[in-house]
């Protein structure tokens, strides 16, 4: 019966996984007091509006600072930093402290990079957070795994036992 049900849960599985897709990145920019300046989203394989050999820019990113949001152009440089654009006017450019990049690859086909990254700028110091969104589909198939694992508690716990009592 167990292997009944089991093979049931891994046809479940099969049907409702979704491909995998390339992964949303979240790019959080705290200055040195750790409140966070700057929010943006970008996928972690972009496709650059324009690209060089120093670079590459990608427009239409709705940038979040504070309560306010726009619309703006994110430049990834090949020497670590970034800057943020309105228009053709740096709003905000920052320096890598290494010369660690935020993406491998060449600028013309980029894959962005997760984890921590100093930066600095004529402000001080600051901190690039960047780290993956759950899918939709990863979220649903968590949710499904729990209501299997719970269903299969509560049925093993509804069948009856058989207990000895000794005199």
């Amino acid at each position: 019966m167990t292997k009944i049900r089991f093979f049931i849960a891994l046809c479940a599985a099969m049907m409702f996984a979704a491909p995998a897709n390339a992964a949303t990145f979240l790019y959080t920019l705290t200055g040195s007091g750790g409140t966070p300046i700057v929010k943006f989203t970008l996928d972690s394989l972009p496709t650059p509006n324009n690209s060089s050999a120093s670079g590459f820019r990608v427009n239409g990113v709705l940038v979040s600072v504070g309560p306010l949001s726009a619309l703006r152009s994110i430049v990834f440089l090949t020497t670590g930093g970034l800057q943020i654009r309105n228009g053709s006017t740096v709003v905000l450019g920052l320096g890598a402290t290494s010369n660690d990049r935020l993406f491998t690859g060449l600028p013309g086909d980029p894959v962005m990079k997760s984890g921590s990254f100093s930066l600095t700028g004529t402000s001080g110091a600051f901190s690039l957070l960047v780290a993956a969104i759950p899918e939709p589909a990863t979220w649903a198939m968590l949710i499904l795994g729990f209501g299997v694992i719970g269903f299969g508690m509560r049925s093993q716990r509804s069948r009856p036992r058989h207990s000895v009592a000794l005199a």
